[in-house]
């Protein structure tokens, strides 16, 4: 998930060091940070099956169409990176396939790093949109255990986790603080 054009300044930032990299965005981006001219064909059809245009905009076709390419398009889109990259960078605790092929990255020895901003990382109980709409104490204590269960899912098969120290709580191990890496311009 693209935020603020970090992923697309990280590709050109590693284009410039001559490193062979891709931004692949397959959630709703209004800005469009990766000019659809150089994206792959696969991950073009990722994007469409996912609904990835901009923002309010469904994408076009039957959705049950859609649904069927993307449960061929998901395995399609790992297989394809897979073969052509050493270094997989994900945001947002999103990944190509919903987590399911962080085994498989293990596995193959790939590197897998995780990128996390802020409120996707922030405990529920400081999460402003999430007190905003007041859940009572037991809401909270069961979304607090949701979320740490799926940065432990990250956790074991990931190389690095980079987030800010602020909102780190409920990691369970060392993170890469945020700021010390830094934003990548453009």
């Amino acid at each position: 998930v693209e935020i603020a054009g970090y992923y697309a300044g990280l590709a050109e930032g590693f284009h410039e060091l001559g490193v062979p990299a891709l931004a692949v965005d397959l959630g709703a981006n209004p800005y469009a940070y990766s000019p659809g001219s150089r994206r792959p064909w696969i991950v073009r059809l990722a994007q469409w099956t996912r609904g990835a245009g901009p923002v309010g905009s469904p994408a076009p076709g039957p959705r049950f169409v859609r649904r069927l390419l993307r449960a061929a398009t998901g395995p399609l889109l790992v297989a394809w990176a897979i073969a052509r990259f050493d270094v997989f960078i994900f945001g947002f605790g999103f990944s190509l396939f919903g987590l399911r092929e962080l085994p498989l990255l293990r596995r193959l020895g790939k590197r897998v790093i995780f990128v996390f901003h802020g409120s996707d990382a922030r405990p529920p109980y400081i999460d402003g949109p999430t007190v905003l709409t007041q859940p009572g104490v037991a809401d909270l204590i069961e979304l607090t255990r949701r979320r740490k269960a799926g940065f432990a899912r990250i956790e074991r098969h990931a190389d690095a986790v980079v987030s800010q120290p602020a909102f780190s709580h409920l990691f369970g191990c060392p993170v890469v603080d945020w700021f010390v890496v830094g934003m990548p311009w453009r």
